[in-house]
């Protein structure tokens, strides 16, 4: 005798208001309604079709399974995370008429084992089995990044047999973290044995396909930075292409990955430099921000991501005008200026590039404090660098017109005076021919001009 339970129910077509009767399933019993279970796996189990305009809906109602053969006995099965007052009044009605018309056959432990899974994963429940539901959660509710080795073993949990699977997941929930879960492991030893070995195949077939290739990409990009060859560049490029689309490369740890993805998104990036191809510019921010999603703090990539991504979204924003990326490029620089704690010569260009970020908001978008902060940076690493860099005069000329658009705003004489000393020691140190020295000169000769005004010193 079939348990499943059903009622006609009326129904209000939402479409054509056309009022119509079906038939609602409540409970189904897995084995002796096989019909229903095909419903249940196709997503057409309690779905009504108007007679008149032929529009359809599922009517979302809690579903129990009953499984005679298999534990947990009853599954429950709802649309939405949470249960209403009424939805859990219906339940307890459809429980109520199951015990009537089990007698005997009724078991209260049960109700205690009963499971709630979402409505959409009944399909993999009924064709993989329960285990292959809870593994699911179990990677949802997984803390950390869902690759290397973990990405590994679910997918070995994930292809055993079906009742090897429910057995090695049900004492699951009782796991709280690696350790334990390491401990359970060995319980299993047919699993453990097969984890074991895949993870050792695994770190071979990567060391032995994926290793050579990264190498070659590395060795490439070097290649390119002694000797500025581009063919030794764009061919380092079509390497890292190779490895980060490779199929063992989802293998990896994260943080290997994120290594990877930022030597990569540099190749693109001095290509972009080379030959100002906008595409190797959005690839390579692409790639800078998908090593970030990877990484955390305690990687000692994280930092050279956050040094590379933010002047990449500042060269995209000097294309397209987005303010968007001129904020993104702020707040990536900024948190690099952090990650690096203190800033040393071999981390300068950090501030310098921060106080050009800062002094370009200023200048599109009118923000004081951009400007401010701009100075501050520029007097930082005026501070580390040595007065024989080369950065030095350029440090000077920024420090001196960022200076000098902070007069132009306030006319204050102390202001004034010390912009100018910036600038004359720009143009004592600037080459003749060097990029910047017109803007030395402009703001120097501006600075005389203002000081005349404000002080009426005829000498100047």
């Amino acid at each position: 005798m079939s348990l499943s339970i059903s009622q006609l129910i009326e129904i209000t077509c939402s479409k054509c208001n056309t009022i119509f009767q079906s038939e609602v399933w409540f409970v189904v019993d897995i084995l002796e309604q096989p019909d229903l279970v095909d419903l249940i796996v196709h997503g057409d189990i309690n779905l009504f079709k108007c007679p008149k305009c032929n529009f359809q809906k599922n009517i979302e109602s809690p579903l129990i399974l009953y499984r005679p053969d298999s534990l947990p006995k009853l599954i429950l099965s709802v649309r939405g995370t949470q249960l209403s007052g009424d939805e859990q009044e219906l339940i307890e009605a459809i429980i109520d008429q199951l015990k009537n018309k089990m007698r005997d056959g009724w078991n209260d432990d049960w109700l205690g084992e009963m499971p709630v899974v979402e409505m959409n994963l009944l399909p993999m429940l009924l064709t993989k089995g329960f285990g292959a539901v809870q593994l699911e959660y179990m990677k949802r509710n997984f803390v950390g990044p869902m690759d290397g080795a973990p990405k590994l073993i679910f997918e070995i949990l994930e292809n055993l047999p079906t009742e090897e699977k429910e057995s090695f997941v049900a004492g699951l929930s009782k796991v709280n973290n690696s350790d334990e879960f390491l401990e359970y492991l060995n319980k299993f030893p047919k699993i453990n044995q097969v984890i074991d070995s895949e993870i050792e195949r695994s770190i071979l077939e990567i060391t032995h396909k994926l290793g050579p290739l990264a190498d070659k990409a590395a060795e490439l990009f070097r290649s390119y930075q002694g000797t500025k060859d581009t063919n030794a560049l764009s061919q380092a490029i079509s390497a890292w292409a190779d490895v980060v689309t490779h199929p063992l490369f989802g293998n990896l740890s994260s943080d290997e990955k994120a290594y990877m993805l930022n030597d990569a998104g540099v190749a693109l990036r001095s290509r972009f430099d080379e030959f100002n191809e906008v595409e190797d510019l959005y690839q390579s921010i692409k790639l800078f921000e998908n090593g970030v999603d990877l990484s955390t703090e305690e990687s000692t990539v994280f930092s050279a991501l956050f040094s590379n991504l933010g002047p990449a979204l500042f060269e995209r924003f000097k294309i397209g005008g987005k303010k968007d990326d001129l904020d993104r490029a702020i707040t990536t620089l900024n948190k690099a200026v952090e990650l690096a704690g203190s800033i040393k010569l071999e981390n300068i260009s950090l501030l310098i590039n921060l106080g050009v970020c800062l002094s370009d908001r200023f200048d599109y978008f009118g923000q004081k404090d951009d400007l401010i902060a701009s100075i501050q940076n520029y007097k930082m690493a005026e501070k580390v660098l040595p007065m024989d860099h080369v950065y030095y005069p350029a440090i000077l000329c920024n420090l001196g017109s960022s200076l000098m658009r902070q007069v132009e705003t306030e006319k204050e004489p102390h202001v004034l005076n010390e912009a100018i000393s910036y600038l004359q020691r720009a143009d004592e140190l600037t080459p003749q021919g060097s990029s910047f020295l017109g803007e030395v000169l402009l703001n120097l000769g501006l600075g005389y001009s203002i000081r005349f005004e404000l002080l009426e010193l005829v000498k100047e």
